[in-house]
């Protein structure tokens, strides 16, 4: 690269660095129990719900394994 091309990019780096926002002296504003509570049930009930799906797709596994299984057995029995 050219010198012109280098400090370009090094004008451009100090530039992006020295342009960093700094944080606001603020304090944070509390959060209340009733900031939490919708919150929290929302992700109790998707936590409900993908537990409910998760376990029909497990019990649809299953029997498809014993469906299997049990062919297996009658064909080992004749």
């Amino acid at each position: 690269m050219s010198r012109l091309a280098w400090l370009f990019v090094c004008v451009g780096l100090l530039n992006a660095v020295g342009c960093e926002q700094k944080l606001n002296d603020q304090e944070p504003a509390k959060i209340t129990s009733e900031d939490v509570r919708p919150d929290a049930a929302k992700a109790l009930n998707t936590a409900a719900e993908f537990s409910q799906q998760t376990k029909e797709e497990f019990q649809k596994s299953l029997e498809l394994r014993l469906k299997d299984l049990d062919a297996e057995l009658m064909k080992l029995r004749e």
